[in-house]
């Protein structure tokens, strides 16, 4: 559905705390599986727009890491107006902190 360098977000079909869900539970980093390891982002309403999903709520997305079993939570903080613009970020915070940076 939605693919960055840690891999595919896909809808979930059941809501969740009465929220979409989005997830990934088969990250992978330089070609290799972090098993366990998942992302989940949460939003209340959305929309599917020339190929993007846009965020139509007030308010602000969410994002649940898991990382070696660890919950880690991360708040859409910028207002990101699509979950593929979020999701980018949700990556790059796993890949920067969690694998590259400091480790959990």
């Amino acid at each position: 559905m939605i693919k960055t360098s840690i891999g595919e977000l896909k809808l979930f079909p059941i809501k969740e705390n009465g929220k979409f869900v989005f997830y990934n539970d088969f990250i992978t980093i330089n070609g290799k599986v972090s098993k366990g390891d998942q992302v989940k982002i949460f939003v209340e309403a959305y929309e599917i727009q020339d190929g993007k999903h846009l965020i139509k709520s007030k308010q602000a997305a969410s994002a649940l890491l898991v990382v070696r079993g660890k919950e880690h939570h991360h708040t859409d903080d910028k207002g990101h107006k699509t979950i593929e613009e979020y999701y980018d970020d949700v990556s790059e915070a796993y890949k920067n902190h969690f694998y590259f940076g400091a480790k959990a």
